[in-house]
């Protein structure tokens, strides 16, 4: 069967179904949950033997083998770990685009999809939406946890009801959103066309690389964004979240300039990831990013930055 246009189609979560996030299973948490981490003593599964050192904890002895082959042998085991993934999906007035709100729509999706995979995954998801209020500059899905895939219609409900508004204040969003999560933070995936001042948006993802935490970060880009190419030589271009109007004069040599400095703001961001070991991706509205069978679509991209897996 051809994928759906978008992810409102159960098709779509069944094809999900079959994959994985993986790097999730490699990083840090905190103990009571799932993963299995290789430690010794005080946990609650049984691993296996080891060969006795000096100075190893004798609670740990196993003394059955002890008396029947004379060698001390300390039991190992199993702890169990649960990783926090935190997503933050942007929401400001840029969201929107050029194209009717097909833009926030389809990031909506994207955080859908990547939800059902963390959740699938066993891993806590801690969902947010910024802006929020002038109290605080996120709106949660859930004070607590998300745990388990029948929480999606819930997550579902909470996503696609968010309504694009106001300015995301990188620096200073970040910098919040860090500080009280970062105890429970092992992986963090943001959602967001990221246009914002490139000084700005750095202060804020470095509020965050702060923490130790594992990055994912999937960029929302219209095809409009890439180049101006309307068909008159003067246009009134608006700010969508300040609203400050400009009226321009469209020649050759404009729209060059403003191509040089749309690709120089997105390789500032790949070059920032690339250096601080930041997984990046960039999901074109114009594609069918939805069908994993094309490069540009999220699995691909997912399973080519190392994060996805087969079941």
């Amino acid at each position: 069967r051809t994928p759906p246009d978008d992810i409102s189609d159960a098709y779509y979560f069944k094809l999900l179904e079959k994959y994985r996030i993986d790097h999730l299973r490699r990083l840090r948490g905190s103990g009571g949950g799932e993963r299995m981490v290789r430690r010794t003593g005080g946990a609650v599964e049984f691993a296996g033997h080891r060969s006795y050192d000096p100075g190893d904890d004798l609670r740990y002895l196993d003394w059955h083998l002890l008396a029947r082959l004379n060698s001390p042998f300390p039991k190992t085991f199993h702890d169990q770990e649960y990783h926090h993934v935190h997503l933050l999906l942007d929401a400001s007035a840029s969201m929107e685009g050029m194209d009717g709100g097909r833009k926030f729509r389809i990031a909506q999706d994207v955080a859908s999809a990547l939800s059902f995979l963390i959740l699938a995954n066993d891993d806590r998801l801690r969902v947010a939406c910024t802006p929020g209020s002038a109290k605080s500059p996120y709106v949660y899905a859930s004070q607590r946890f998300l745990i388990g895939r029948h929480q999606m219609p819930i997550l579902r409900r909470f996503l696609t009801n968010r309504h694009v508004q106001g300015i995301t204040a990188f620096d200073e969003g970040f910098a919040k959103y860090a500080h009280e999560n970062q105890r429970r933070m092992s992986t963090l995936v943001i959602v967001s066309d990221f246009l914002s001042e490139i000084d700005d948006l750095m202060a804020g993802l470095a509020s965050f690389t702060a923490t130790g935490c594992h990055m994912v970060l999937i960029r929302i880009v219209e095809p409009q964004e890439r180049a101006l190419t309307p068909d008159r030589s003067m246009v009134k271009i608006r700010d969508m979240e300040t609203g400050a109007e400009r009226t321009l004069s469209l020649d050759d040599s404009n729209r060059a300039e403003y191509s040089r400095a749309f690709e120089s703001h997105a390789r500032q961001i790949r070059q920032y990831c690339q250096s601080h070991r930041i997984a990046y991706g960039e999901i074109d509205t114009g594609e069918p990013w939805y069908d994993p069978r094309i490069p540009g679509s999220l699995l691909e991209q997912l399973r080519h930055l190392n994060l996805l897996r087969t079941m």
